[in-house]
């Protein structure tokens, strides 16, 4: 007998993927697994508002496929304001961090300048 394989979730950097690529707000993916009898939801939203609206959406969808939400395991939770604005925070480091990167490249100041300090924390944080 083969043994089953690892249950792969569809990562929500496939869906921040599909909403730069594609120039979307929202994006809510829902794939069925057979194997392990799992609907998995992926959701993503642009702004803090629209991570809310997605993680709703995605619950709407998982319900009105006929999943039990109790039984749902949440990778991360964008259901609140404040974990929406963190995440969007987070995007929005992630993309300006290798601008930031170069730039502190380019100031001849000494390495323990404030703006390579800042952008070393930066960098941390998202770590």
């Amino acid at each position: 007998m083969t043994p089953t394989p690892v249950y792969m979730p569809v990562p929500v950097d496939i869906a921040r993927q599909i909403c730069t690529a594609y120039d979307k707000h929202i994006v809510i993916i829902c794939a069925w697994d057979h194997i392990h009898q799992k609907l998995h939801t992926t959701t993503y939203g642009a702004s803090a508002t629209d991570k809310m609206n997605a993680a709703r959406g995605g619950e709407t969808c998982a319900r009105a496929l006929g999943m039990d939400l109790g039984k749902s395991e949440f990778l991360e939770d964008f259901r609140t304001v404040d974990a929406a604005k963190n995440a969007q925070l987070r995007d929005l480091m992630l993309r300006h961090l290798p601008a930031l990167k170069e730039m502190a490249a380019m100031i001849i100041d000494p390495p323990d300048s404030l703006f390579a300090i800042m952008v070393r924390d930066l960098e941390a944080a998202l770590k």
